[in-house]
């Protein structure tokens, strides 16, 4: 008698044919087919949506500003169909409490302190983040397949790698240092910077890893997934920033990591790589010359890391409410660009707290059950938790919050899945 893998004959083949009745996944209602459509845009909207601003020759607003109403009148439509009792899931209460808590923060710095920014913040805040994962919150994670989300999310990121080869074989990408004399070996386009489109390429990566590595696939899927990876890594290569790199390389490792014959199989394609792209390509060179030092002669890490400093800094001098959401030593628009610390710096000892308590959570639910049952959104989580500490704001980080809310939210496994022949 042959032992199956629930898990991988959930994501390789149909699960109606293959697991009893306790283990099915349900009928997708409306409000979850509706969320699976807004966390596809979240995670990949915007970046498809830069790269046909500078595709098409036109004003940045001209696009953005009608897909980010399109995402907040989606999430209306989705708390609205969610919030049926039948429909309703429970969400995560910790994430609830930290998104309330931190927009009293973001109300208090603009009625009381009047900080610079502060409105735009909340704007944002509340319109990329707060209603957007509230929303998918809602529509909870019962009928959420890896399979088909990683589906979704390798046909908007091969289309939006694709365009941006396009695009910079005809010259409509441009240096966004150029200004300061510096960082010339870097892609961006009007509406994308380097640091979006090394995240797009890293989620194309690994949607195409999960499917053929985590999946069974037909022609069409596998085709989509072997294009996916060398166009994408080209993309990488060409965005040319630190952050994506070491995103998409610890998640992947963390995927193979969790079960060892993924590296066998992944090593045959590692040596091929290695066979047919020179080491002294110049991306490769590239890319290398960023991580070698030193680095605090790099204008960015070097910025950063004054940030960051003056954020602690307001976090010790107060450390159990926090000040202004940015502080004024660092100047308007300016951030820590790692949610940690500015967590700390806005919100305090409380705030951090609450933050730890739902990163130890998700890290032991991932490690215990979640990554069984949903492996590609572990993948997801692990990438968009490097890039929110490298890259990142508590106002803006959608992605991040987004992946969190689904592993806080994700179930435990039937006692007997691992029981099931």
């Amino acid at each position: 008698m042959t032992v199956i893998d629930p898990v991988e004959r959930v994501i390789a083949q149909d699960t109606s044919r293959v697991l009893p009745q306790h283990f099915m996944v349900p009928r997708l209602q409306l409000s979850q087919r509706l969320a699976l459509l807004l966390r596809v845009m979240i995670l990949t909207g915007y970046p498809l949506v830069g790269i046909l601003v500078a595709y098409f020759g036109l004003q940045s607003s001209t696009l953005t500003v009608p897909f980010r109403i399109v995402v907040l009148a989606l999430s209306v439509l989705v708390i609205l169909t969610a919030l049926q009792k039948r429909h309703r899931e429970r969400i995560p209460a910790l994430l609830v409490v930290f998104f309330l808590i931190y927009t009293l923060r973001l109300c208090y710095d603009l009625v009381f302190v009047n900080a610079a920014g502060a409105g735009t913040a909340l704007v944002y805040f509340l319109a990329l983040v707060f209603i957007p994962v509230t929303a998918s919150m809602l529509a909870g994670t019962a009928a959420l397949q890896d399979t088909i989300f990683a589906r979704w999310l390798l046909i908007m990121a091969l289309a939006t790698t694709a365009l941006t080869l396009i695009s910079n074989k005809l010259g409509l990408g441009y240096n966004p240092w150029d200004y300061a004399g510096e960082e010339s070996v870097r892609l961006g386009f009007k509406a994308l910077n380097p640091i979006s489109l090394g995240n797009i390429a890293g989620i194309c990566i690994i949607s195409s890893t999960y499917l053929l590595l985590g999946t069974h696939q037909g022609r069409a899927i596998r085709f989509a997934a072997w294009l996916g990876l060398p166009m994408a890594a080209m993309v990488l290569l060409l965005a040319n920033s630190r952050g994506p790199v070491i995103a998409v390389a610890f998640a992947l490792l963390w995927f193979m990591a969790r079960k060892s014959r993924r590296i066998i199989y992944a090593l045959p394609f590692a040596l091929i790589l290695f066979l047919l792209v020179p080491l002294d390509n110049i991306l490769i060179l590239n890319v290398a010359d960023r991580f070698s030092g030193p680095f605090m002669e790099d204008a960015a890490i070097a910025g950063r890391l004054l940030a960051q400093g003056e954020a602690l800094q307001a976090f010790f001098k107060y450390p159990f409410f926090g000040a202004h959401y940015i502080d004024p030593n660092l100047g308007p628009g300016n951030y820590p660009h790692n949610l940690l610390i500015e967590t700390a710096m806005a919100l305090g000892m409380v705030g951090l707290t609450l933050f730890l308590a739902m990163l130890w959570m998700a890290i032991a639910k991932s490690v215990s059950y979640v990554d069984v049952k949903h492996p590609f959104i572990v993948m997801l989580m692990a990438q968009q938790f490097i890039m929110a500490q490298l890259s990142g704001a508590l106002w803006a980080s959608d992605s991040f919050f987004l992946l969190l809310s689904l592993t806080l939210a994700a179930k435990r496994l039937p006692a007997n899945a691992n029981k099931l022949q």
